[in-house]
C-alpha cells in the first residue's frame, strides 16, 4: 500500500515496473487482512516477484510513482521494462533497492546456558510482515555476530538454538593509514572496520592480514575475553608479536612487546572472572600475534581457549534477525530485575542475580548460573552401545527423562533412569547410539538451560567421546580364484552406508562447525597381496556389519590351471578419524577349489536382435559338498552375465540342463536367455555359483561372444567445414545409451570426433565436427563407429566430403547496439546467394 517514486532518465517508453527480490526464494506471510501467504507466485522470471502495469503509475519522463502490492518481507529492486523488452539499470549502487522488514516484539528463553542449547523463541505481532516458512533456511538470526541456528518457523514465530559462547575471543580490526608509526592507543578505538569472534589469541596471518576491508599491512587489533581465573595466585604470560602488542587485565597494562622479542611478566591476580584485552599493530610484512601462559610455577602452555568468553557472563547480547535478507526492526519492551540466579543455581562473585533490559532492543543472556556443569569427565573409549553413567550439577530440579538429552553428533541416545546419588548431583544412566569409529561431539541438554559444560578442571573444549573399531572374523572361509563374491563382517564403529551405497559420513551437529575436519568420517579398505588385480569394495555396512564384494579380476588374459595353488589375501578395515588401521588382518584363500571352471562355452556369433534366444554352457567346480544334484528343468546353481567394458547384460532364467555330484567335482549343464537386444561388441560370459551355504564366486569362459554390427546406409555424405550437420547412421547394432558410441572421421593423416546426440539399436544420429583443413578444399574423411562401450571401432563403408562451398556465411547482426540490462531482439543476416540454415 506504500506509495513509491523512482527517479531517473528515459522513463517515456516503460511500459511496467518489477519488484526483484535480491535474495533467493523469498516467501513469507504479508500483512494483508484479506491475503495472508504468499509463499507461491507465477512469473515468467525466477527474481520477478510482482509486475506492475503502465496503466497503474504515475509517469513522466524522469520519473515513475507506484504502490507497493502485497508482497512478502525482504530486500528489493526496481527494474523498467520498455515496449520492446529491454530494461532499466541502476545509475549507483544501492539506487532502486529497498527493504520491506519484519517487526519482532517479544522474546521467549532469551536466558541460557554459557554452552547454548536453550531454545529461543521470536515473535513477530499479527500486523507485521512474517518469517520465510516456506525456505526457512531465508530467516537468519544472530546473537552479537554468533549464528542462532534455526529449528523451528511458523509465519509469526521463530524458533533457534543458540551455539556455545566460549571458547570465543571477541576480535575488532581497524585499517590504519599506510606508514603508520608508533603504538596508538588501540584500547579506546571504537567503530572497527571488522568485528568477529576468533577461537584464540594465537593468530598467524603471514601477509594477508584479518581479511576485507582490512589489508595485509598497517591494520590494528583488538581481543577482548573473560576468564574465570582458579584462584588469586600468581599468573606468568608470555606475548609475541609481528609487530607490536599490549596485554591489559582489568584496564590495568599489564605487559608489552615488539618484534622479535618475547616478553613475560608474572602478576598476582584475584580468583574469579577477569577481563583481558590484548591489543595488536602491524606495520608491514608478516603479521602474528600469539599469547599463552603458566599458573604458579608450572611451565609456559596454552592458555584455556576452550573456557573464555567474549562478553562478561550474564550481560545481555544484542540480537539481530533477517528475513528474506531483510533486518528486522526491533521492538521488545524493557524489563527490571529479570532473576537470572535460581535456587539451584550455584554462587559466583562476578555475575549479578538479576538483569535489566533495555527496549526496544532484543537481548540475548548466556549466563554461568544457567549453565550446567559435568561432575566427571565422560568415557574415554565407546566400544559397545553399552549403557554408562553421567553425573552432573544439571540445574533442574525434575526426575523426568524427558527433560534430559543425550546426543552423539547430533545422533540421539536414550535416557534409561536418573539416579539422585545426592540432591545436588544426579546421575544420568544413558546408552549411546551407534555410530562409526572415531571421535564425536556429545550434547546433553537439560530443558529450560541448555547444553552442560565439561567438568570446570578439565582440559577438553567441547564435550566429546571416541568410539573404538573392532572388526570380527569373517563369516567366509574362501572364495574363487577369479573373486566375484561378497563377505559379511561383524564388528562395532562401521561408517553405515547412505542411501546411495556411499560408505561416508559427515557430522551434522552445527555448534561443532569449527571442527568439521575433524569430526568427518570416511571408511578405507585396503586389501594387502602380492597378486595383482584384486578390489574390496564395501557394498553395504550397518554399524555393526559389513558386507564386502571381492570384485571380479579385470585382467584374466593369463589363464591359470585348474590345478593351481590357492592364493592367500590380506585385508583390514580403517575408519578415517581412527588415525590407525583396526589391529585385526583377516586372511581370505582365492581357491580353485571353489572356482566354476567352464567345460563348454556357448556359440561364439549371435544377431543383436537376441529376443527369445539362448545359450548352453556347461560347468563344474570342486567344492562338491556345496551342492546337491539338480533334476532337469530347475533353477540352475548358477547366474550368468556377459560384459563388455564396465555394461553387464544378465542371462536370465538360468536353468539346469543336467547335474550331478561327483567323487571330486559338482557338474553342471546350463540354458539361459539372453536379454532381447544385445549392441555389438565382444562378450566375457561370467558364471556366478551359489552353494547351499553361500556364493562361492565367479569363472569366465576362453572364448567370447561375439556380436557384430551392421551398417546400412548414411544420410548425407556433404558436411560444411565449419561441421555441425547432423547425420544418421543405419543398421543394427548400435548401444541405446547415446554416450556409449563414438563416431569418428578420419584418413591417413586426419581424425575428428563427431558429437553422437541420440542413438536407438538401428540409428544414430551425430553432429559432424569442424575440420579446419577442409578450407583449404574438400577434405573426404572416412566414417568408423565404436558400437558400444568396450567394442573395437568398425569401418561403415561410408566416407564424409566437407566443403566451403556448402558453408553459410554470417553477413550482419541488427541492432548493433542494447542494454546493458539485455532484453534486446537481434536479427542475423545470412548470404541469401550462399548456403542458407535449414531452420533446426
Amino acid at each position: 500500500g506504500q506509495e513509491v517514486t523512482i527517479s531517473g532518465e528515459r522513463f517515456g517508453q516503460v511500459v511496467e515496473v518489477q519488484l526483484r527480490e535480491r535474495t533467493s526464494h523469498m516467501g513469507g506471510t504479508m500483512h494483508s487482512e484479506m491475503h495472508t501467504d504468499t509463499n507461491s507466485r507465477s512469473s515468467t522470471s525466477s527474481d520477478v516477484w510482482a509486475t506492475i502495469p503502465i496503466t497503474f503509475l504515475e509517469r513522466s519522463r524522469n520519473s515513475i510513482t507506484f504502490t507497493v502490492p502485497q508482497v512478502s518481507a525482504g530486500q528489493y529492486t526496481v527494474t523498467l521494462r520498455k515496449f520492446n523488452n529491454e530494461l532499466s539499470i541502476a545509475s549507483s549502487v544501492g539506487a532502486g533497492d529497498f527493504e520491506l522488514p519484519v517487526v519482532v516484539s517479544s522474546t521467549t528463553g532469551f536466558i541460557g546456558s554459557r554452552e547454548g542449547g536453550n531454545p529461543l523463541i521470536l515473535t513477530t505481532p499479527d500486523s507485521s510482515f512474517g518469517f520465510n516458512v516456506t525456505h526457512p533456511e531465508q530467516n537468519a538470526l544472530f546473537i552479537s555476530t554468533l549464528p542462532c541456528e534455526v529449528v523451528d518457523v511458523s509465519s509469526h514465530q521463530l524458533t533457534c538454538l543458540p551455539g556455545p559462547m566460549s571458547g570465543r575471543v571477541l576480535a575488532e580490526y581497524w585499517q590504519l593509514t599506510s606508514g603508520t608509526s608508533g603504538f596508538p592507543a588501540i584500547e579506546t578505538f571504537s567503530s572497527p572496520d571488522i568485528a568477529r569472534f576468533e577461537d584464540s589469541v594465537d593468530l598467524n596471518w603471514s601477509g594477508d592480514g584479518p581479511g576485507e576491508p582490512v589489508r595485509g599491512d598497517y591494520f590494528a587489533s583488538r581481543f577482548t575475553f573473560y576468564l574465570q581465573l582458579p584462584a588469586a595466585q600468581n599468573y606468568t604470560f608470555e606475548l609475541f608479536c609481528d609487530d607490536h602488542c599490549a596485554v591489559f587485565v582489568n584496564n590495568i597494562r599489564i605487559l608489552a612487546a615488539d618484534f622479535p622479542q618475547t616478553e613475560y611478566v608474572t602478576t598476582r591476580l584475584p580468583e574469579g572472572q577477569q577481563q583481558f584485552v590484548v591489543t595488536h599493530t602491524e606495520d608491514a610484512g608478516a603479521a602474528r600475534i600469539r599469547l599463552r601462559w603458566a599458573i604458579g610455577t608450572s611451565s609456559i602452555k596454552d592458555m584455556p581457549w576452550h573456557r573464555v568468553t567474549p562478553v562478561l557472563s550474564g550481560e545481555p547480547m544484542a540480537i539481530s534477525v533477517f528475513v528474506n535478507g531483510a533486518e528486522a526492526v526491533q521492538d521488545c519492551p524493557s524489563q527490571q530485575n529479570i532473576p537470572v540466579k535460581l535456587p539451584t543455581s550455584p554462587d559466583n562473585a562476578w555475575e549479578s542475580e538479576t538483569v535489566d533490559l533495555q527496549g526496544p532492543t532484543c537481548s540475548y543472556i548466556y549466563s554461568a548460573y544457567r549453565t550446567p556443569v559435568l561432575a566427571a569427565p565422560l568415557p574415554g573409549i565407546i566400544s559397545s552401545a553399552s549403557p554408562f553413567e553421567v553425573t552432573g550439577l544439571f540445574l533442574a530440579e525434575s526426575m523426568n527423562a524427558t527433560d534430559y538429552e543425550f546426543r552423539v553428533d547430533g545422533v540421539l541416545g536414550s535416557i534409561d533412569s536418573i539416579v539422585h546419588g545426592n540432591s545436588t548431583y544426579p546421575t544420568l544412566m544413558v546408552t549411546p547410539p551407534p555410530l562409526p569409529a572415531g571421535k564425536w561431539p556429545v550434547t546433553i541438554s537439560v530443558a529450560g538451560f541448555g547444553y552442560a559444560a565439561p567438568v570446570q578442571q578439565d582440559t577438553q573444549s567441547r564435550l566429546d567421546v571416541r568410539y573404538s573399531l573392532t572388526v570380527g572374523n569373517p563369516v567366509k572361509p574362501a572364495g574363487s580364484f577369479w573373486g566375484g563374491f561378497e563377505v559379511e563382517v561383524p564388528g562395532w564403529g562401521f561408517v553405515p552406508s547412505d542411501s546411495d551405497g556411499s560408505d561416508e559420513y559427515e557430522h551434522d551437529s552445527d555448534e561443532y562447525e569449527h571442527d568439521s575436519d575433524e569430526y568427518e568420517q570416511v571408511m578405507s579398505l585396503e586389501v594387502t597381496t602380492s597378486n595383482p588385480g584384486f578390489e574390496a569394495t564395501v557394498v553395504s555396512a550397518t554399524d555393526s556389519l559389513l558386507t564386502v564384494r571381492f570384485s571380479r579380476i579385470v585382467d584374466h588374459d593369463t589363464v591359470i590351471a585348474q590345478d593351481s595353488s590357492s592364493r592367500t589375501v590380506g585385508w583390514r578395515v580403517k575408519v578415517d578419524n581412527t588415525g590407525s588401521w583396526d589391529a585385526g588382518q583377516f586372511q581370505l584363500e582365492f581357491d580353485p577349489t571353489y572356482t566354476p571352471f567352464f567345460t563348454s562355452s556357448p556359440s561364439s556369433l549371435v544377431s543383436p536382435d537376441t529376443s527369445g534366444t539362448s545359450i548352453e554352457l556347461s560347468w563344474n567346480v570342486k567344492a562338491r559338498t556345496e551342492f546337491e544334484a539338480l533334476p532337469a528343468g530347475a533353477p540352475s546353481n548358477a547366474s550368468i552375465e556377459l560384459q563388455s567394458g564396465p555394461n553387464l547384460y544378465p542371462c536370465t532364467a538360468a536353468t539346469v540342463l543336467s547335474s550331478a555330484v561327483e567323487a571330486d567335482q559338482y557338474t553342471e549343464s546350463t540354458t539361459c536367455l539372453l536379454p532381447d537386444y544385445m549392441p555389438a561388441s565382444e562378450y566375457t560370459v561370467w558364471l556366478t555359483a551359489t552353494g547351499t551355504s553361500y556364493t562361492l564366486g565367479s569363472g569366465f569362459a576362453g572364448d567370447k561372444l561375439a556380436v557384430p554390427i551392421t551398417i546400412t546406409n548414411i544420410s548425407h555424405t556433404t558436411s560444411s567445414a565449419a561441421g555441425g550437420l547432423t547425420i544418421t547412421l543405419g543398421g543394427l547394432g548400435f548401444s541405446t545409451n547415446a554416450s556409449d558410441v563414438v563416431v569418428t572421421f578420419s584418413n591417413s593423416a586426419l581424425s575428428y570426433q563427431g558429437f553422437v546426440m541420440s542413438a536407438s539399436a538401428t540409428s544414430i544420429s551425430v553432429r559432424t565436427p569442424r575440420v579446419p583443413e577442409a578450407l583449404e578444399g574438400p577434405t573426404v574423411l572416412d566414417v568408423f563407429v565404436t558400437p558400444s562401450h568396450g567394442a573395437t571401432p568398425q569401418p561403415t563403408g561410408f566416407a564424409v566430403t566437407f566443403d566451403t562451398g556448402i558453408t553459410p556465411r554470417v553477413l550482419s547482426v541488427s541492432p548493433n547496439r542494447g542494454s546493458t540490462a539485455g532484453g534486446t531482439t537481434i536479427t542475423v543476416s545470412i548470404d541469401p546467394d550462399g548456403p542458407q540454415l535449414d531452420g533446426s
